[in-house]
């Protein structure tokens, strides 16, 4: 079996910019986030061959520099500022999100289930050619 998600899978992320609280006071766009919560997934995945909870991804996502730095800028925009943590979690949350309504394209390329009350992922198991 081989794990795939590269060039021969095609993922096309959602170019949406999502507002949080009720005065729009953080922006950020699924098209820059979710690939990176996505590669943060199979890399969990790799090195440990288990499901990889959203607390995880959440964490992971504050470990990536390039998460880290779109974590800090949506924070930046808020009046309110939310913990880095947080806003982390919300993204992971809203990654989850777009799949359970079945506005992502992101679910063909995961496997979730949920452990402890939270969704957890491991990427979709192919068949060699």
């Amino acid at each position: 079996m081989a794990w795939s998600f590269g060039p021969q899978q095609r993922i096309e992320p959602d170019a949406r910019t999502f507002r949080e609280g009720s005065r729009g006071q953080t922006q950020w766009k699924q098209a820059d986030v979710l690939p990176i919560i996505a590669r943060i997934i199979e890399k969990a995945y790799r090195e440990h061959q288990r499901f990889v909870t959203a607390q995880e991804i959440a964490g992971r996502l504050l470990q990536d520099s390039e998460g880290r730095n779109l974590v800090e800028a949506a924070r930046e925009q808020q009046q309110d500022q939310q913990s880095l943590e947080w806003l982390a979690s919300n993204m992971v949350s809203w990654f989850s999100q777009r799949i359970t309504v079945g506005e992502s394209d992101w679910a063909r390329a995961f496997e979730r289930t949920k452990i402890e009350g939270l969704w957890s992922y491991k990427p979709v198991a192919t068949a060699d050619p």
